[in-house]
């Protein structure tokens, strides 16, 4: 299950790859001191895929973990599990909006 779970996460990490080099870029700038300035450019298309993105892999993960334990005959709880990586995803949208 483990590799399921690395090619899950790795196929979701280079499908943000056109919403983070092709998306809006905003930027937001300050000048914390008369002589220098901080800009942060974030790209504004990958705020929105990336919590979708992991909802959706976390599920198709619980999905497969389901069907795997179901077919070698053991009970498996995974719903805290994915109650957590929802959670997760979650804070770090609110975090970085």
């Amino acid at each position: 299950m483990g590799r399921f779970t690395l090619v899950v996460f790795g196929v979701v990490t280079l499908l943000a790859t056109p919403f983070m080099r092709y998306g809006a870029h905003t930027a937001h700038c300050a000048n914390p001191t008369a002589s220098t300035s901080l800009c942060v450019v974030y790209p504004t298309l990958a705020l929105w895929y990336w919590p979708v993105a992991l909802v959706a892999g976390y599920a198709a993960i619980s999905l497969y973990a389901l069907r795997r334990s179901r077919a070698i005959g053991v009970s498996t709880r995974i719903a805290g599990y994915v109650a957590a990586g929802v959670l997760v995803g979650l804070l770090g949208t609110a975090w970085a909006a």
